[in-house]
């Protein structure tokens, strides 16, 4: 419901010449911006006590992309 009031407001209100719209857009455009500013935090994705003597992994496994279709990727050497 928020995002079609969003979309609706940004094509009628703040592009178009609907005043009703457009004070529309400013409250459901505040309450969006409210949930956004309120909602960054971090986020756990993993949790655990380590014990002496072990040791913890993290690495990125995602595979290299190119910079665009036909592209090679170039690895530092």
């Amino acid at each position: 419901m928020f995002r079609y009031l969003r979309q609706r407001s940004m094509s009628a209100g703040f592009l178009g010449e609907s005043r009703l719209w457009f004070r529309i857009g400013i409250v459901v455009w505040s309450i969006h911006l409210l949930r956004r500013l309120s909602s960054r935090g971090p986020k756990s994705v993993y949790e655990a006590e380590l014990e002496p003597g072990q040791t913890l992994v993290i690495s990125d496994l995602r595979p290299l992309e190119a910079k665009g279709p036909g592209k090679s990727v170039k690895l530092d050497a």
